[in-house]
């Protein structure tokens, strides 16, 4: 397997070195919650799919590029910081740090990724795809046949095992129909097409 990796916005590391060193000259490694001295890896795009292109034929293919997600290792716990890019001239803005679950279910995944599809042929683009009205997110490794790792399966949701599927499709349509029928009014009838 092959990764396409990813530059980023054109500003993209000068903004995050600049948030993140103002993060570790305000905190000491003791109390931060990444602790240590974070470098940061390539950037990741991350995909927003509404909740109502789930009724489309190929509801993937409207999936929209909203930001990028920069990898933060070396430290006490990993981390996502956000980045969110312009086309009009303005500078990228940071959107924030998380570090946590996602994170380190993102990590995780890369590796197994890795190891089951590292004989693979086939050159892939990561992306993080986010699915915000289903408490959804996976990754996403984009190619001539796409392959998925969700992240927050289980309950609670993250304590499920990390597993690779070729298709999402029919499990996020599920997930839909059982937040429709779910929030229904009390004798009423669930609504036709959900959205976010």
């Amino acid at each position: 397997m092959t990764l396409r990796r990813f530059d980023g916005p054109v500003d993209g590391q000068s903004v995050l070195r600049t948030e993140l060193g103002k993060r570790i000259l305000h905190t000491t490694g003791f109390i931060t919650p990444l602790g240590g001295a974070p470098q940061s890896g390539s950037p990741i795009p991350v995909f927003y799919l509404k909740l109502i292109d789930l009724q489309k034929n190929n509801p993937l293919e409207c999936a929209v590029q909203i930001g990028w997600q920069y990898p933060i290792l070396g430290g006490v716990e990993p981390g996502l910081a956000s980045i969110k890019s312009f086309t009009d001239g303005r500078a990228s803005s940071f959107e924030g740090l998380s570090h946590g679950l996602l994170a380190k279910r993102f990590l995780q995944a890369s590796i197994l990724a890795d190891n089951k599809l590292g004989a693979d042929a086939q050159v892939f683009e990561p992306r993080l795809l986010d699915c915000p009205a289903l408490q959804y997110a996976a990754l996403w490794l984009f190619g001539p046949k796409n392959f998925f790792v969700p992240l927050l399966d289980g309950k609670p949701p993250g304590t499920g095992p990390l597993n690779i599927t070729p298709d999402i499709t029919a499990d996020l349509r599920r997930r839909a129909l059982s937040r429709s029928v779910n929030s229904a009014p009390a004798g009423g009838s669930a609504p036709i097409s959900p959205s976010n």
